[in-house]
């Protein structure tokens, strides 16, 4: 029998294991074996494996909470969707990008990539040796180095469209 509820890690989860296949068959579909399209494969493909080892190794806790399995599809797996967006526009639009675009990329990603992973392993591994405030490692300058990194990650996951998007929308609330 099916469970009656999944944790929104498992979600979370199950769309990372999904972003190579997706991205994979969006390649397919649209014909597009660019340098920009596996660039872009191999980032978002490496973040979402690392993403699943990390959670394997070292899990969030606030990712274990259960829901319903509506509830979990529709405000946990459906928002994750909106992450396609990016690939869709490149793969789609056949978008040929500037080499020295790919290197900002690259370099961006990847000091996010650090960030992101390597203060979570931090958090991880302190809160099991001792409870409370982590001010020492990469907390001591930042209070969120890893959501620093992930914003860096996706960062590096923009198109050329950007600004003029970002220009008309709002960061976190609609722009009227």
């Amino acid at each position: 029998m099916f469970a009656q509820t999944l944790s929104v890690g498992t979600w979370i989860n199950l769309h990372k294991a999904l972003v190579i296949p997706i991205v994979l068959a969006m390649m397919l579909a649209y014909g597009n074996w660019s340098v920009e399209a596996f660039v872009y494969l191999a980032l978002h493909g490496t973040y979402s494996l690392l993403w699943l080892v990390k959670q394997t190794l070292y899990p969030d806790r606030k990712f274990e909470e259960q829901q319903p399995l509506w509830i979990g599809f529709l405000y946990v797996f459906v928002p994750l969707a909106g992450y396609f967006l990016a690939p869709f526009l490149l793969i789609s639009r056949h978008l040929v990008l500037a080499p020295a675009y790919i290197a900002l990329v690259l370099f961006i990603y990847i000091a996010g990539i650090f960030l992101h992973y390597v203060s979570d392993a931090q958090k991880y591994f302190t809160l099991q040796a001792r409870k409370g405030l982590i001010t020492d490692g990469l907390f001591a300058r930042t209070r969120n180095p890893n959501y620093l990194g992930e914003n860096l990650i996706y960062l590096a996951a923009r198109y050329p469209e950007f600004a003029a998007y970002k220009a008309r929308t709002g960061m976190l609330l609609p722009r009227l």
